[in-house]
């Protein structure tokens, strides 16, 4: 067996591991290479040597090849026992993980056994008292602390159990009972990196913070790091926390208003670049096949549309006082803050799109405005006029658009009225019995407070509107860089000036208005 796949059979990576593990490992891979050495002559008049089964004194070569196979399994196990028992100290008392290190290469060296490698190992545990030992501990990995940071910054365990496996959840449960606080995240990495001062098991300063905070996010290179045949592997700190964080931003982003969902298509771009789209209408009339069999081309319209991704970031930080509160609920305030406000980002983008081009967009002369005070949202009798005003619309040729509209969109102002109009059955004009509703269920009423908002060019506490199916004859559009609907969030590097963590937040999309005939606008003056 050549000596990388003998490295790869005892459960390392023949890259990664320590020059001074890869020099033991060498050193008993070759005995299992070479002939096993003659048993020494019995002094003259001495009883010969008792036998010692069927390995005594002989040869690799004279060994059965079951009786090789056996020995080399066993010692290939001997070997692996010891690197799991190391590890599982480490994992307890990973300030030590230098010196359980070296002892464990020691013991793999001089063919020690594993039970006094344990013996060996739990003696020099007690210098820094009486170690809980656990020959079952799980290993640690970033998902099991992604796991318990999570449960510390109250992620819903529904959602754990949706992205994370029993074993991973396990363990978690089995090494985080408390969860995972923020300073004990970045001392787990920053240890891991191969912090080892005496001070670092706590904030205890700044400048104790400061290397905690610069070993936690090293970059390979830029610090010591943990032997990579023993201790823990080192922990993605700023991965872990992205992580937890990107879990719970969608119900925060999702909180906000999202009325524009309803009216508009969707669709994911790869890059920033402008791309176009063209209209869906034309003379599509299907024409009668003469008799040898001609079939007429349609004509296409040719308006064209234009859409473009836009990257939309912010930066919030964690400061000094939250690192020494050990405050992970400063992570999820700011979780909260990020995924608002880049919903609000979005809907300030989509409506004042929607609303702009009062007279050039939103125009008579395109088919999707009409005024006056027969269609004041003040009775059914008016939206029954503006029914009529949408069933007459017509196409660049002529023909009717010959599609039903599906939403009513209002501002606020009109939000209860609109649900009784679509809701009710009988509509009372005179606080009578009412009557029959003609119009009941006729469209879905939604209701947006952005329509009414001084701050958006264009907004109306009266002005509303009839949208149709998006997935039909869109009359907005909006992309989303790679598809992603909702805002990443990213935990940045340290920011040692001012010790402190930096999160940003980053939304890649784009908003323009498609289809003129996609809705209508109405006016009641």
């Amino acid at each position: 067996m050549e000596f990388d796949a003998y490295v790869r059979s005892l459960g390392y990576d023949p890259a990664a591991i320590s020059p001074e593990l890869s020099k033991a490992l060498e050193s008993a891979w070759r005995a299992t290479q070479r002939t096993a050495p003659p048993a020494p002559a019995p002094a003259p008049g001495a009883p010969p040597a008792p036998s010692a089964g069927p390995r005594a004194g002989k040869t690799a070569a004279e060994l059965t090849l079951e009786q090789a196979t056996a020995a080399a399994e066993a010692e290939n196990q001997r070997k692996a026992d010891i690197v799991a028992l190391a590890q599982r100290f480490i994992l307890e008392c990973p300030d030590r993980a230098k010196e359980f290190e070296s002892a464990a290469q020691l013991a793999i060296a001089g063919n020690l056994q594993v039970k006094d490698v344990e013996l060996e190992l739990l003696k020099r545990s007690y210098k820094n008292g009486p170690l809980a030992f656990s020959p079952s501990t799980p290993s640690v990995d970033d998902r099991v602390l992604e796991v318990a940071v999570s449960r510390t910054m109250g992620v819903r365990s529904e959602a754990l159990e949706k992205d994370y496996d029993d074993k991973t959840l396990s363990a978690a449960d089995r090494q985080f009972k408390g969860g995972c606080g923020l300073q004990r995240l970045l001392i787990l990495s920053a240890r891991a990196n191969g912090l080892r001062d005496a001070d670092a098991g706590h904030f205890v300063g700044i400048n104790s913070t400061k290397r905690i905070l610069r070993a936690a996010f090293a970059e390979p290179g830029d610090e010591p790091r943990a032997s990579a045949g023993f201790g823990p592997s080192t922990y993605d700190v700023s991965g872990i926390l992205s992580n937890v964080m990107n879990k719970s931003i969608r119900d925060y982003f999702n909180a906000v208003e999202a009325v524009w969902r309803m009216i508009s298509a969707t669709r994911p771009v790869s890059d920033f670049k402008e791309i176009s789209g063209y209209a869906l209408t034309g003379d599509l009339t299907y024409k009668v096949v003469a008799p040898g069999g001609e079939v007429k081309h349609g004509t296409l319209g040719e308006e064209s549309y234009t859409n473009q991704a836009k990257l939309y970031a912010l930066m919030l930080g964690i400061d000094y006082q939250h690192l020494r509160n050990d405050d992970l609920g400063a992570f999820q305030q700011i979780n909260k803050r990020l995924g608002r406000g880049g919903a609000l980002t979005l809907n300030t983008v989509f409506w004042t799109e929607f609303l702009a081009g009062h007279g050039t967009f939103w125009a008579a002369a395109n088919g999707n405005y009409a005024n006056g005070t027969d269609y004041a949202f003040t009775s059914i009798d008016n939206l029954g006029n503006v029914k009529a005003a949408w069933d007459i619309r017509t196409d660049p040729n002529g023909q009717p658009m010959g599609d039903r509209a599906k939403f009513l969109l209002t501002p606020s102002k009109w939000a209860m009225k609109g649900k009784q109009y679509m809701n009710s059955t009988r509509i009372s004009q005179d606080g009578g019995d009412g009557e029959d509703n003609p119009l009941a269920g006729e469209w879905t009423p939604i209701s947006s407070t952005y329509l009414s908002n001084s701050s958006l060019t264009g907004y109306s506490a009266d002005d509303y509107y009839l949208a149709g199916d998006p997935a039909d004859l869109p009359v907005i559009e909006t992309v989303f860089l790679d598809g992603q609907e909702v805002p990443t969030i990213e935990t940045a590097e340290p920011d040692l000036s001012r010790l402190g963590i930096m999160v940003r937040g980053m939304h890649g999309f784009g908003v323009r208005k498609q289809e003129k005939r996609g809705a209508m606008k109405f006016r009641q003056t």
